[in-house]
C-alpha cells in the first residue's frame, strides 16, 4: 500500500521552469510604488459583508480593504488594531472596547461605536453563533462600545475582536445591499477594491486617505486565482506572481525542487487549516450514519501515513481536532489506529459482512488525497465513490441551512481555543456543516462549559473532554492533519507579514517591493 501511495504522491511533482528572484539587501530602504501580485490556489466567494466569510482564503483575500479590530502577536495574544484597548469583567458580564479616533471607511463615513455595534449585530443576524453571548450593545460615547453578555463566555474577546471584528461600512452595506457589498467590500483598509473578475483575479488600488500616514507603500495589489498547482508554481517561477500563500503539499514540493524556501516563521499555528473527513451522521439511509461503519472507516485508513504522503511535509499529524502539545490537546484520545481486520469486524457487526458503498464529497483539488483514502478503504471492503463539487456547492453544504449526507473531505480552523471551533459544528447553534453532525447533550454541555469557564484549568479539561467525545465516543470526524504555516515569496517583497504571527493575517499596509 505504501509503495502505491508514494508513487501517487511522487507523480504530483512536475517540472517547472522559471527565473530565480533577485536578492535584496536587508538594509534596503522602503521603496514606494509597484503592484504586488499574489497567486491564490483557491477561489473565494464572500469578502464584503459581516458574517459571510468562512474560509481562510476569504479572510486573507479581503484584508487589503477590510481590517479587524484586533490582530495577533507572535505569542497568540490579541493585538489592538482599530482599537486602543479593551477590558472584560466576568462578574459584570461586560466587555468594554475603546476605539481609535479619526478612522474612516472608504466611503468617507466614520468608523465609530455605532459602526462596531452594527457590524456585531449583523454578524450574528447572518446566523453566526460565535458572539451569540452578546445580548445587547451600548455606545456610551462615539468611541466606546460596551458589550453586555447574557452569560460569561471566555472566547468573546477573540470572537468579537478578531473573527467577528472585521469592520465594514454600515452606511455602504445598507445603501447597496448585502449582495453588492459582498462583491465590493468597503472597509477601513489601506487599499480599495476596484475589480473582481470571478475565478480570475481580484484587484485593489492604494487608499490615499488611509488612516496611517504615509501608508500604504504599494500602488496596488492583485490576487490571481490559479486552482491548479502546476499553473500556480509556473507563474511563480516565471515571476508572474511574487507571493503564494496558504499552499498545499503539492505546491510546496514543486517549489522546493527549484530551491524555493518556505518563508513562514516557525511555530505559527493560529488560523491553520485542519484537514478532516467529516461524517454525515443524521441520514439513516447512509451507511456512515452507523457509528460502527464510521469506526470501521477510520480503522481502515492509515491516517498518519496519509498525512505524511498527501501533506508532502506541510502537515502535522493529529488524532483529534487540537494541536499536539498544547493546553487543549487530550493525550487520552485513543483514536483509530490503522487496523484493516478490525475494520472488517466492525463492518460485519454493523450488518455489512460483504462491505458497503460510501460516497466521499470533495473539491477536485483534493482528489489526490481522496484517491489515497479510496485505496485504503478498498482493502477493508469499503467501496468509495468520489463525488466532485465546486466551491459554491461546498459553501452551500457547509452553510447554516445546508443538508448533507455521506462523507466530506474538508477543512476547518486549527486554533488553541477549541471550544469556539467545536461550537461551529457540534451544537444546535452551529454555523458550519452543522446539519450533518450529531449534537449529543453531553458534548454540547462540555462545549458550553468550556466557553463559560472562569478558570484556565476548567476550560482545558472541558475542551479535552469534548475532543474525546467527538473522536472516541461519536466518531464524527476523521482527522488527517494540521497544515504548517507555509508561504513562498520573492526576495524583493518586504514586510508583507504573511505567516509571521497568524496563518491568515498579513500586513498589506507595510508591504513594499524592492
Amino acid at each position: 500500500m505504501r509503495k502505491r501511495l508514494l508513487a501517487l504522491g511522487i507523480a504530483l511533482v512536475m517540472s517547472v521552469s522559471g527565473a530565480a528572484a533577485a536578492t535584496v539587501s536587508a538594509e534596503a530602504e522602503v521603496t514606494k510604488g509597484g503592484v504586488l501580485k499574489i497567486g491564490f490556489l483557491a477561489d473565494i466567494v464572500n469578502i464584503g459583508y459581516p458574517g459571510l466569510s468562512t474560509s481562510s482564503n476569504e479572510v486573507l483575500a479581503q484584508q487589503p480593504a477590510v481590517e479587524p479590530l484586533c490582530k495577533y502577536t507572535e505569542t497568540g495574544d490579541l493585538d489592538p488594531w482599530l482599537i486602543e484597548d479593551y477590558e472584560t469583567d466576568a462578574e459584570a458580564l461586560t466587555m468594554t472596547v475603546h476605539l481609535k479616533q479619526g478612522i474612516r471607511f472608504h466611503d468617507g463615513t466614520p468608523f465609530n461605536a455605532e459602526a462596531v455595534k452594527w457590524n456585531w449585530e449583523t454578524f450574528t443576524a447572518m446566523g453566526r453563533n460565535e458572539i451569540a453571548a452578546i445580548s445587547s450593545i451600548e455606545c456610551p460615547d462615539e468611541y466606546t462600545v460596551v458589550a453586555h453578555l447574557d452569560h460569561w463566555d471566555n472566547t468573546i474577546p477573540d470572537q468579537a475582536l478578531y473573527l467577528g471584528g472585521f469592520m465594514y461600512s454600515p452606511t455602504y452595506c445598507q445603501e447597496v445591499g448585502k449582495d453588492e457589498a459582498n462583491n465590493h467590500p468597503c472597509g477601513t483598509g489601506p487599499f480599495k477594491m476596484v475589480e473582481w473578475d470571478k475565478d480570475v483575479k481580484l484587484v485593489f488600488e492604494a487608499n490615499e486617505d488611509y488612516w496611517i500616514e504615509g501608508q500604504p507603500y504599494l500602488d496596488g495589489i492583485e490576487l490571481e486565482f490559479m486552482p491548479q498547482a502546476n499553473t500556480l508554481t509556473s507563474a511563480y517561477e516565471a515571476d508572474e506572481v511574487s507571493v503564494v500563500p496558504i499552499v498545499n503539499g503539492e505546491v510546496s514540493q514543486i517549489l522546493a525542487q527549484y530551491g524555493e524556501e518556505n518563508k513562514a516563521r516557525e511555530g505559527v499555528f493560529g488560523g491553520s487549516l485542519f484537514s478532516i473527513c467529516a461524517f454525515g451522521c443524521t441520514d439513516d439511509s447512509d451507511p456512515v450514519s452507523n457509528l460502527l461503519v464510521r469506526q470501521a472507516f477510520c480503522h481502515a485508513v492509515n491516517w498518519e501515513e496519509l498525512c505524511e504522503i498527501a501533506g508532502m511535509g506541510t502537515m502535522y499529524y493529529t488524532n483529534q481536532w487540537a494541536i499536539p502539545g498544547t493546553w487543549s490537546y487530550n493525550p487520552d484520545v485513543a483514536g483509530y489506529p490503522y487496523d484493516v481486520e478490525k475494520a472488517k469486524e466492525l463492518l460485519a457487526e454493523a450488518g455489512y459482512p460483504d462491505g458497503c458503498d460510501v460516497t466521499l464529497i470533495t473539491l477536485e483539488a483534493n482528489n489526490t488525497t481522496a484517491t489515497m483514502i479510496q485505496q485504503y478503504l478498498a482493502e477493508a471492503g469499503i467501496r468509495m465513490t468520489i463525488e466532485n463539487i465546486d466551491q459554491a456547492k461546498q459553501d452551500e453544504i457547509a452553510g447554516i441551512n445546508g443538508n448533507w449526507a455521506g462523507t466530506i473531505l474538508s477543512a476547518g480552523r486549527a486554533d488553541l481555543e477549541t471550544a469556539s471551533i467545536y461550537g461551529r459544528s457540534f451544537t444546535d447553534e452551529g454555523v458550519r456543516y452543522v446539519n450533518g453532525f450529531l449534537h449529543p447533550d453531553d458534548l454540547v454541555a462540555a462545549i458550553s462549559g468550556a466557553r463559560t469557564a472562569t478558570t484556565d484549568e476548567e476550560r482545558a479539561e472541558l475542551c479535552k473532554a469534548a475532543s474525546k467525545m467527538i473522536i472516541d465516543d461519536y466518531c464524527m470526524i476523521a482527522p488527517i492533519g494540521i497544515s504548517k504555516a507555509t508561504y513562498f515569496k520573492k526576495d524583493n517583497v518586504h514586510d508583507d507579514g504573511f505567516c509571521q504571527t497568524h496563518t491568515v493575517l498579513w500586513t498589506p499596509n507595510t508591504c513594499w517591493i524592492g
